[in-house]
């Protein structure tokens, strides 16, 4: 903790309000959850859906949005763009 601490204060610092920060229940997930999985593959899980989810909204733009429709003229054109 004390090496963490002195070559990364401010992500552990901010890791550790996170957790500290949780319901005493959602503490118990997390609690749980590390052991069954490692911390390293819930954070690459948590990297991969946070991407999926970013891509997917921005996909809803490009097609929902009124703005896009100047650069896609077409659903078609997603694939252009």
């Amino acid at each position: 903790m004390r090496e963490a601490l002195r070559h990364n204060p401010d992500s552990l610092t901010q890791i550790l309000h996170a957790v500290v920060g949780l319901p005493k229940e959602k503490q118990n997930q997390f609690s749980s959850l590390l052991e069954r999985t490692e911390l390293s593959s819930i954070i690459s899980a948590s990297s991969l859906i946070a991407d999926r989810i970013a891509f997917l909204r921005t996909l809803e733009q490009a097609v929902f949005d009124p703005r896009w429709s100047k650069v896609i003229r077409e659903r078609g054109g997603l694939q252009d763009a």
